[in-house]
C-alpha cells in the first residue's frame, strides 16, 4: 500500500489503491438521453414573473417596495414628478 523506505521521512508514497467491497460509488444503469437531461436541467431555467402590487395612490401595478411608475408615489408620499404625455 505505501513504501516503509522513502526518500522523505514522513512522506507516504501511495503506490496502489485496494478497494473494498463495501466502498462503492454510484454509477448510473443506463446513459441519460439528451431530451431527459435538458429536462432535468430545465427545472432551474425556469423564471417567474416578478410579483405586482396595487399602488394605494392610483390603483396601477407596481413592484413592491418601488416608486410607482405610473404616479411617483411611494408610502403615500409623492417621490418622483410623472410627466404625462
Amino acid at each position: 500500500m505505501c513504501l516503509k523506505n522513502s526518500v522523505y521521512p514522513g512522506f507516504v508514497y501511495i503506490t496502489e489503491y485496494h478497494y473494498s467491497e463495501d466502498l462503492k460509488m454510484a454509477v448510473p444503469k443506463k446513459k441519460k438521453s439528451k431530451s431527459r437531461k435538458r429536462m432535468h436541467r430545465s427545472i432551474n431555467m425556469k423564471m417567474d414573473l416578478p410579483q405586482m402590487t396595487k399602488c394605494p395612490e392610483c390603483g396601477g401595478l407596481t413592484l413592491p417596495h418601488r416608486v410607482c411608475i405610473h404616479c411617483g408615489y411611494y408610502k403615500g408620499k409623492l417621490i418622483v414628478e410623472v410627466k404625462k404625455g
